[in-house]
């Protein structure tokens, strides 16, 4: 049973509010132990477990979810142009959510990009820097692209030109409510929650969505549980692939849903290798999703499961997997309605397949146990970890002034004012303390970032890390789809194109799982370290310590041993991220007419001599080439394509570096607040209890036993606390 610490939490601020109605605790006092105890519970609520849903597009993902939630909510069997996450967080307050939508800025960089991977015709001018959608004449352009390869019957083949159509059908019903710069939020209450659909079911809509998050309801599985409906991870576009590997960075779950028809295809393989680098395999739950109208017999699903299981055993995964129809579960929670053809397959698949119908009832009941048992343990551990031992100091300190304050009002003034003094005494001790840590700290922070950063320039070093090496390397597999002195010039910029989407894809198979686990070593050497120096650091506080509790001890006969006992324990915020992976996968590729004023100004074997890399810089890492014949074409835009990959990971690492010192910060921060939360209590004073001791004796006496009936609930309490 999980100890529940907000209601630990609300009657240690009752306990509080008594103290400071009695009038004997200094404030400031009272004031620092409610301002620790608020930042334990706001660890509390902040502490949100993600699970990741994923598989490849139409496994029946949303469908899932939708079973877990017993609603049909989310939009099943959308579309693979969508570049974002559905997040539907649990709660117990009212159920909403809200759809964001891109900048105008955003999305004509988005466009601007596209532009620069549609092979056009000679005659076709692409806008530059100042297109802009919401002007008549930018969409104009792209209505005129979309126009020609509609004649030439080659739009269905082509993805880029799809979704320039779907750009200028979507903004036609988004035009209203886009702004320049700023993203727009559309909220949804408890009423109209089921318009959010309007956003993430049309192609064209959903191309303008940034983000769209939903508050839930699910008593069976608790609050506080984030569930990502994630992007199909066969998706064409490399960019998705790499959103998709961000969530799963801050996931603490995986369900992973395969399509009992399909199996698993390469796109599982490489995402599943992700997953396992990523350490969360036994985290994963594998879901065979079963398309019962595909299966004749029970026997030819375990089958289809053996297979499954068989390959799964490359990845790790030994023990079984679960096996139930998402689409059934969730016919079955919803209220019968006649019109409603799909509930009525329920019966139908209950008679004529009652093995594979009872088999999905079973095997879904028995993936909620199991799941609301691995989040349980994982909430366990945290609260074990990290709630209660904060819980537990903040308690005993609380204790141990009560019954320090209790017997001062007990002994006579001089022995107070001899008592006093040894107190004051501590509080400076504990001030000299604080200061040599604050200062102590601000220098270790320098030495964790220099160290840091040379681990980081290390790692992206493109000519010392095999991974990147490889992938710029791989640029001199990439073969020209043409031979000879005659050589369209569409021809060329279609090679250029292919050659960097290429690349993009092996980015984002390679070097993404590398960057994730570079970046996983980084977190948990920081920790180790972190935890290291606050131990080392808690020796300055030895004398501070023992003098009190001599005071204590010896004055008072007090002795509270676990006031001082506390256990830092570090993990990475999951507000501080390594810059996406988005960032890699985006870069966008030279304009057409840029690159020919490259490589052609009159025939494709006239190439400008003063070659540049993607930025109009020359590139430092490869030398310039003379262009006479058709291998020096192919080799400087090899050239060109290695330049940009460079200075794209180039820029990757300055944002990594951003990420590092941001990440030490917050660490650095976390410890020297940590010795500030734990001490800052005994730097008050206690002349007021000079004025309290005054006081009649029967005065003192009901101050001395409301003191000693608040002492006893906070022994019980940290009893309770463990």
């Amino acid at each position: 049973m999980i100890k529940n610490p907000e209601s630990i939490i609300s009657r240690l601020i009752r306990i509080l509010e008594e103290i400071r109605s009695l009038e004997v605790v200094n404030p400031i006092k009272i004031e620092s132990w409610l301002s620790q105890v608020g930042t334990i519970r706001s660890m509390a609520e902040e502490n949100i477990l993600r699970v990741a849903v994923t598989g490849t597009v139409k496994s029946g993902k949303s469908t899932l979810i939708n079973s877990l939630f017993g609603d049909d909510l989310l939009k099943r069997g959308t579309g693979i142009t969508t570049s974002f996450v559905t997040r539907i967080k649990t709660t117990t307050d009212s159920v909403g959510g809200w759809v964001e939508l891109k900048s105008l800025e955003e999305v004509n960089q988005e466009i601007r990009a596209i532009l620069s991977n549609v092979f056009l015709e000679e005659n076709f001018k692409l806008p530059g820097e100042n297109f802009d959608i919401s002007k008549d004449s930018s969409r104009e352009i792209i209505r005129s692209i979309v126009e020609s390869f509609s004649r030439s019957a080659s739009l269905d083949f082509n993805p880029y030109v799809l979704t320039l159509n779907s750009y200028l059908l979507g903004f036609e019903e988004l035009k209203d409510h886009l702004q320049e710069r700023e993203a727009v939020k559309q909220l949804f209450g408890q009423t109209n929650i089921l318009d959010h659909r309007k956003f993430v079911s049309n192609d064209a809509i959903s191309l303008y969505v940034k983000n769209v998050e939903l508050l839930l309801s699910a008593p069976w599985l608790g609050v506080n549980i984030e569930i990502g409906d994630c992007q199909g991870a066969d998706s064409p576009n490399p960019i998705h692939l790499a959103l998709l590997q961000d969530y799963l960075l801050r996931a603490n779950f995986v369900i992973y849903v395969i399509n009992s028809k399909i199996g698993l295809r390469d796109a599982d393989f490489r995402l599943l290798e992700f997953i396992r680098n990523l350490g969360l395999i036994p985290n994963t739950f594998f879901v065979l999703n079963l398309d019962i109208d595909a299966h004749s017999s029970l026997e030819d699903v375990m089958f289809v499961k053996n297979r499954v299981l068989k390959d799964l055993q490359w990845f790790g995964k030994k023990d079984n997997i679960f096996v139930f129809s998402a689409l059934l579960e969730l016919l079955k929670a919803l209220p019968f309605d006649d019109s409603n053809i799909e509930v009525k397959k329920i019966s139908f698949w209950e008679k004529l397949y009652p093995k594979l119908f009872s088999l999905s009832g079973e095997h879904f009941e028995a993936f909620k146990k199991t799941l609301i048992s691995m989040v349980e343990g994982v909430r366990v551990s945290s609260v074990f970890n990290h709630i209660m031992p904060r819980l537990k100091v903040v308690t005993f300190q609380i204790l141990e002034s009560v019954l320090s304050h209790g017997n001062m009002l007990r002994v006579d003034l001089e022995e107070l004012e001899a008592i006093l003094k040894d107190l004051e005494n501590c509080k400076i001790l504990f001030e000299n303390a604080l200061n040599i840590v604050e200062n102590t700290v601000s220098d270790y922070r320098k030495h964790l970032i220099r160290d840091f950063l040379v681990k980081v320039d290390e790692f992206f070093d493109v000519f010392k890390n095999p991974v990147l090496l490889g992938v710029v390397n791989m640029v001199d597999c990439c073969y020209p789809p043409f031979k000879g002195d005659s050589i369209p010039l569409k021809e060329v910029y279609r090679f250029y194109i292919e050659s960097r989407q290429a690349v993009a894809r092996a980015v984002v198979d390679k070097v993404n799982i590398e960057i994730a686990d570079f970046y996983r070593e980084l977190e948990e050497l920081l920790a180790e370290k972190l935890k290291e120096y606050f131990n080392s650091l808690t020796l300055i506080f030895q004398t501070a310590i023992k003098t009190y509790r001599d005071v204590l001890s010896r004055r008072l006969g007090i002795k509270v041993e676990n006031s001082f006992n506390i256990k830092f324990v570090w993990e990475a915020p999951s507000n501080i991220q390594p810059p996406s992976f988005y960032v890699l996968a985006k870069e966008q590729a030279l304009g057409k007419g840029v690159l020919f004023l490259k490589f052609g100004l009159e025939k494709i074997i006239k190439v400008l001599s003063n070659f540049k890399d993607a930025l109009g810089r020359r590139s430092k890492s490869y030398k310039k080439a003379s262009v006479n014949e058709f291998s020096d074409i192919v080799g400087l835009i090899r050239e060109e394509i290695r330049a940009e990959l460079i200075e794209t990971v180039e820029r990757y690492k300055e944002k990594f570096e951003e990420y590092v010192v941001a990440l030490i910060d917050k660490g650095t921060n976390v410890l020297i607040k940590e010795f500030f939360m734990t001490y800052r209590s005994y730097l008050s004073n206690f002349d007021h209890l000079l004025e309290l001791s005054k006081l009649r004796e029967s005065e003192k006496e009901k101050i001395v036993a409301n003191i000693a009936r608040l002492a006893s609930e906070l022994e019980s309490l940290s009893v309770e606390i463990g």
